[in-house]
Parts: C-alpha cells; sequence; structure tokens
C-alpha cells in the first residue's frame, strides 16, 4: 500500500508541476512580455513557452475523459499493464509536447535516425544485467517515462525558470550565459529520478539489487535522451547529423543522461538496502548529486567553451573531440558507477549460489545438480538455450531463457527467506516451482537433456 501511494503521489506530483508550469506560461503576467524572453526559445524551430503550455493544457483537458475510458476498457490481462500506460499517458498530458512537437513532425527526419541508437542502448543495457533480469517491459515503461514525464515536466518548469532570471535580472540574454546552466541539471534529473523511484519501488520486492536500479535508472536516461536527441535534430541535416552522434552514438550507451541516471538508479536501488531511512535518504541523494554534478560539468565546460579536448577543425572536434571529452569529463563517474556494479553482480552471484545449493540440497526437482551449475554462469546458460533449440526448435530458446529466469527468481527467493526471518515473499517458492514444472513441460526438455 505505501508503495502505490508513493507511486501516485510522484505521478500526480509532477502531473501537478507540469501543470503549474504550463498555467503561469499563458497568464497574462508582464514577466511574459519582457522583450527577448520569449523570442525564438530555444531556436527557431521551436515554440514559445506559452504554445507549449497552451498545448500541454488542451492535451490535458481532452486527455483525461479519454484515460478514463482507456483505463476501463475490458481487455485481456496480457494487455492490461498497456491499457494502464496507455491510460496514464493521455490522463496526464505528458506525452502531448513529445509527440505533437517533436515526434509527429520531425518522424521522418532526427526521430527516424535516431532510431537505431536507441534499439541498440536499450539491447546493451538490457544484457547488463548477467543473472536476473528486469522484464523488458518495465525497462521499456523506464524508456517511456524518460521521453514524456521527465522530458515535459523538465523542459516546462527550466522555461519557466529562465523566463523568470531574465526578467528579474533585466537581461534577455542571461539565459544563453553559463550561470543559469546548473538548472538544467537539476530539474532534469529530478524528473528522471523520480521515474526510477516509482519503478523501482514497485519491483523492489523482486529486484534489489544496484545493477537492476542502474538498468532502470539508464532506461529513462535513454528515453530522456532520445526525445532531446529528436529535437535537436530538428534545425536543418547538418545539425541532426551532428546530435544523432554526438547524442545517440557517442554518449546513448554509456555517457550522457545514460550516466547520469544510472547513477541515481544505482544509488537507489542501494538505499532501500539500508534499514535506517537517514542512511537511505543519504545514499539516494548522494546518487543523485552525483548524477546532477556530472551533468553540470559537461554543461557548464561545452557552454564556456573550456571542454579538455579541443579542436579547430568542426570535424575532428565531432568524431574525436566529443569521445575525449566524456572520457575525461565524464569518466571518473563511470568508473565508480562500473566498480560499483561489478561488486553487485558478485554479490549476487553468490546469493544465487547459495539459493541454488539450498533448492537442491532440498530435494525439489524444480532445480537440479546439473542445472544449477548452469545457472550460476550466465555463458553456460546461453550455451544451454543454444542447445535446446536445436534439438526442440527455435522456439525453445525463449522457452528455455523464461525457465532460467523462474528458477533463479526460485534461488533468490530461497536465500532471501533464508536470511531474513519474516519476509513476506512477492511470489512464494511454492508458486514458482509448480510455474517451473509446468513450463518444462510445456517445452518437453526431458531431464537427460539438462547439462
Amino acid at each position: 500500500m505505501k508503495t502505490n501511494k508513493l507511486q501516485a503521489g510522484i505521478i500526480l506530483g509532477v502531473t501537478a508541476a507540469s501543470a503549474l508550469a504550463a498555467i503561469l506560461a499563458v497568464l497574462p503576467l508582464p514577466i511574459w512580455h519582457y522583450p527577448g524572453a520569449l523570442g525564438d526559445y530555444p531556436a527557431r524551430r521551436m515554440p514559445t513557452p506559452a504554445l507549449f503550455g497552451w498545448a500541454y493544457l488542451a492535451g490535458l483537458a481532452a486527455g483525461v475523459p479519454i484515460g478514463l475510458l482507456v483505463w476501463k476498457l475490458p481487455l485481456p490481462a496480457r494487455w492490461q499493464q498497456v491499457r494502464n500506460c496507455a491510460a496514464l499517458l493521455l490522463g496526464t498530458g505528458m506525452a502531448t509536447i513529445p509527440v505533437g512537437f517533436i515526434l509527429v513532425p520531425n518522424a521522418l527526419g532526427g526521430v527516424l535516425m535516431a532510431m537505431p541508437g536507441l534499439a541498440l542502448a536499450i539491447a546493451v543495457l538490457y544484457r547488463v544485467q548477467r543473472y536476473r533480469r528486469i522484464p523488458l517491459r518495465y525497462c521499456l515503461a523506464a524508456v517511456v517515462w524518460g521521453g514524456t514525464f521527465a522530458f515535459t515536466a523538465g523542459h516546462q518548469l527550466l522555461a519557466i525558470l529562465h523566463i523568470g532570471i531574465a526578467y528579474w535580472s533585466r537581461r534577455p540574454d542571461v539565459t544563453q550565459g553559463p550561470g543559469i546552466v546548473l538548472s538544467a541539471p537539476i530539474w532534469e534529473e529530478l524528473a528522471k529520478g523520480l521515474g526510477v523511484l516509482v519503478l523501482f519501488a514497485h519491483l523492489r520486492h523482486r529486484y534489489d539489487n544496484p545493477v537492476h536500479g542502474f538498468v532502470l535508472g539508464a532506461m529513462v536516461g535513454t528515453g530522456f535522451n532520445f526525445m532531446e536527441t529528436s529535437r535537436y535534430a530538428m534545425y536543418n541535416f547538418n545539425a541532426a547529423m551532428t546530435q544523432v552522434w554526438v547524442r545517440q552514438w557517442i554518449s546513448g550507451i554509456t555517457f550522457g543522461h545514460v550516466l547520469y541516471t544510472g547513477l541515481t538508479g544505482a544509488a537507489i536501488a542501494l538505499a532501500y538496502r539500508q534499514r535506517h531511512t537517514i542512511k537511505r535518504l543519504a545514499i539516494a541523494a548522494g546518487g543523485l548529486g552525483l548524477a546532477i554534478t556530472g551533468h553540470f560539468l559537461w554543461n557548464w565546460t561545452s557552454t564556456t567553451h573550456r571542454q579538455p579536448a579541443a579542436f579547430d577543425d568542426a570535424v575532428l572536434a565531432t568524431l574525436l573531440g566529443h569521445p575525449l571529452n566524456f572520457l575525461i569529463l565524464s569518466g571518473p563517474f563511470l568508473l565508480a558507477l562500473t566498480i560499483t556494479l561489478i561488486l553487485a553482480a558478485r554479490r549476487e552471484r553468490a546469493e544465487l549460489r547459495a539459493g541454488l545449493t539450498a533448492e537442491v540440497r532440498a530435494g525439489q526437482i524444480a532445480v537440479t545438480e546439473a542445472e544449477a551449475t548452469v545457472l550460476a554462469h550466465p555463458k553456460l546458460r546461453r550455451v544451454h538455450r543454444l542447445l535446446c533449440a536445436r534439438a526442440l526448435g527455435w522456439r525453445a530458446y525463449p522457452a528455455v531463457g523464461h525457465l532460467q529466469q523462474l528458477q533463479l527468481d526460485l534461488a533468490h527467493e530461497r536465500f532471501r527467506l533464508a536470511r531474513e526471518v519474516g519476509r513476506v515473499p512477492a511470489t512464494s517458492p511454492g508458486a514458482l516451482r509448480r510455474h517451473v514444472q509446468a513450463l518444462r513441460a510445456r517445452i518437453n526438455t526431458p531431464a537427460e537433456a539438462a547439462p
């Protein structure tokens, strides 16, 4: 119940903040009439904050009744999550600006050019999970949050802040100076981090490893990065080529928004493992602070032209300068995150081995001794799936992969139940064993064929 309240509170809070920013943008206040504050923000092909505000409010007004109708649609169980996500996006209006001003107008331009990089980033990040993997549907939900909720809220709040500072400072050009660059990392990382918290709070009883937190955070960053790439690729073809190369291929997998929000996600997962509230808040705030610091460092050096690897030639700057700058400026953050993920993966492997050993010694048929050896090694699991596919047909490959994940879930629950007295598992070991036996019978894998 607390988790449901937390999720609902975050979603309503982000929506309310976006609606408030939209209302402020469309009200006839003196601040909006300050010369230069609204002019071609942030570039000629992008609408003003007032137009963004009207569009969001219209999407919210039309989306609430439509979202309620979608939410009430009687659909099969396998489509209910898709229905709920669609109703949420429509009811909150958070997809109005990304879809109406970026995806549709630029569908055959920057969006199409950035799609391969988005698909590669999702595939690579999903495979970072070497043992137990968060279902792909939740990873895609994280991508959607980054491209809708985080993008809309971050953009609107940042626009209001920029225009307010321009008005009160009596300097219309202040929004382009280095002094304002700190505001973007704060709003954007906060909006993305809230999405990680929503998803991780829902999944933490099943997936509580920092690797899982990183993957959720990186997926949110991937969605945000894709939308931002498509946005800046709208200016002209040369800009599209540069933006897609720099944002989607250089920084879209290991640096940029993927790295920043990945730091937040790993910190949130580590925080949930702590028993004391103060430690939880400190760790989560520390991860968010690292994300903001890394984001600010890149923005500040880029805005002030102080990046360490500078080339006068535009081609060298694009092909060589940006990768070097990412390595130098974001390398320490990536190194710290990599060490954390390696240690977390080793701990997960040790826990799963202990759970598998306990399951085998208990004499249960859900996991045999030979299967326990295979399950403890990612490469052996992949080889076993290939062998089963050759013997039983290629349809057995994903089915055996699902079977292995169920067995790993069972090992995880065995270990956690033995360590945490009174723990209420998300799925009981008995139910998991029944699922394993039913799936094994369905794919018709004889016990003798188990490696």
